[in-house]
């Protein structure tokens, strides 16, 4: 990791240099947002962009965790700020220390992320000794993305159906990826190529691809299926301590 200290001037190191090799752009948006948050505690780019698996739809996906968080409209300010500076889509999500801790046990996607991000500042309190995810945590996600399949269904067009059930597809391999304890972005990447095919997945990519309906309805059978799989992984899992976390948190436990 590298130092991210206020008011000190942003030299190149190596890690910068490693940034700039991964993408031109990363050590000069790094620079931006630890101007515009002096009291940064870490800084974490990861998706698609850090992964080596960029493509021209590629968003810019960074969380930062700073002492309190970040009321939304000020993330969301920030989010168009700098789209309009370096012309750029980018995601931004952020969090305290505590949240890490929290979304880390409850949130799957959240420790898959983070598995292949490239840690800026006190990186121990991102890849540090994290808690195990909940096995609630995993039903949970596994809940939405039920939900989510329902919505789905009731979308006027195929792209957006489509659209739909990829999202819904990636969830589910993820929650099983880190059910199984084994995962990155490259694994993702052939799972959804093995289920869809190296061209649906390319055509998925699109901002409103021209999908057929045979493509719609196969993508709702596969969510359906893998839902059912990974639900089972998941009823399966023994609680552990982040579970009793969890309900000490919601007033259940000791």
């Amino acid at each position: 990791s590298s130092d991210l200290e206020a008011g000190q001037p942003v030299q190149e190191t190596s890690f910068e240099r490693q940034l700039q090799i991964q993408d031109p752009l990363l050590p000069r948006l790094a620079a931006g947002l630890r101007e515009r948050f002096p009291d940064l505690i870490a800084l974490a780019f990861f998706g698609s962009r850090v992964a080596g698996e960029t493509d021209e739809y590629s968003d810019y996906d960074a969380l930062l965790v700073l002492p309190d968080g970040l009321a939304w409209r000020e993330r969301r300010e920030t989010e168009l700020e700098f789209e309009k500076r370096f012309g750029i889509r980018l995601q931004l999500t952020a969090t305290s220390p505590r949240g890490v801790d929290f979304y880390a046990r409850l949130d799957p996607s959240f420790r898959f992320w983070l598995k292949d991000a490239v840690i800026i500042g006190q990186a121990a309190v991102l890849d540090g000794n994290l808690p195990p995810v909940a096995r609630q945590g995993c039903l949970g996600s596994l809940a939405e993305a039920e939900l989510d399949l329902e919505d789905a269904a009731r979308k006027p067009t195929l792209y957006e159906r489509g659209k739909d059930y990829y999202k819904i597809l990636r969830r589910l391999i993820i929650v099983e990826k880190v059910i199984e304890g084994d995962y990155s972005y490259a694994l993702l990447r052939r799972e959804l190529e093995k289920l869809l095919g190296k061209d649906l997945l390319a055509l998925l990519r699109k901002p409103r691809p021209h999908l057929k309906k045979a493509e719609v309805d196969r993508m709702a059978a596969l969510a359906r299926k893998k839902l059912a799989e990974v639900k089972a992984k998941a009823e399966a899992m023994p609680a552990n301590e982040s579970d009793a976390y969890l309900d000490r948190m919601k007033g259940h436990g000791a």
